[in-house]
């Protein structure tokens, strides 16, 4: 009776590991959009990130306030279950790491939730961290206002609160040289990250293909790999079983 009553104990902890973990509920506004993952790119209320793959990406605004239910996938990123618009804004405000200044394209390259993304830039930087100069560099940390009035996000006010030594950028393969590889991230600009002797970029990867690198950032701002993963959620039309739409235009400001 013993043994018997362990083994249940133990079949039934094994069901309990194998159960799926409930999709997370979260809201956000949309500050920008990735066609390559079929995702959008979530801004919540308290500044966290979010990247979602979502067969509703087309439809789906910059700006528009969306409360999404969706499943955790291992690269960090999340796989909408449901998407219900509920609104406007008119701006946002969220943290973000600096991949590149593009002061001749008035822009910026940010990286946040695991998407590397443009924002167009007017605003006037302000360092809160102890630093030389105001102008955004490559790792720095920095809390971003957008305007969301338009198609895409246009930062209004930028300010460096820190620096990394390392970030997260994720594109698609333009070039594979030896000792480089270039990516074209957000159909804005192209980054070369160096890779140094002996890494080994994913099997098969070709021009193209998408891939996520961890790079170490200079001092001069050159990128350098320390990591690579090849995308494999191919962002299907699959999985938004709702997709109630409620866009009552409201504007918070």
């Amino acid at each position: 009776m013993r043994r018997t009553l362990i083994l249940l104990a133990a079949l039934a902890a094994l069901g309990a590991a194998a159960t799926p973990a409930k999709a997370a509920g979260f809201t956000g506004v949309v500050v920008a959009k990735d066609s390559g993952r079929h995702a959008v790119v979530l801004a919540s209320a308290n500044g966290t990130v979010r990247t979602t793959r979502s067969a509703r990406y087309r439809s789906l605004k910059v700006g528009q306030r969306v409360g999404v239910k969706a499943a955790l996938l291992r690269d960090g990123t999340y796989r909408a279950s449901s998407v219900r618009v509920s609104g406007r804004q008119t701006k946002a405000r969220f943290r973000a790491v600096v991949v590149r200044s593009q002061r001749a394209q008035k822009r910026l390259l940010v990286s946040a939730g695991g998407s590397t993304f443009a924002l167009a830039n007017r605003s006037k930087a302000r360092v809160i961290a102890s630093r030389a100069s105001g102008e955004p560099k490559p790792g720095d940390q920095i809390v971003v206002t957008v305007g969301l009035s338009g198609s895409s996000a246009e930062a209004t006010s930028v300010s460096t609160v820190g620096h990394l030594g390392k970030i997260e950028i994720e594109g698609i393969v333009t070039k594979l040289a030896d000792g480089s590889v270039e990516l074209i991230v957000a159909h804005a600009g192209f980054v070369t990250v160096a890779l140094p002797a002996g890494f080994v970029l994913p099997t098969g990867l070709k021009v193209f293909d998408e891939l996520s690198l961890v790079v170490a950032v200079g001092a001069d701002g050159k990128l350098t790999a320390l990591s690579a993963e090849a995308d494999d959620e191919h962002g299907d039309d699959q999985g938004d079983d709702e997709d109630d739409d409620d866009d009552n235009d409201h504007h918070d400001d």
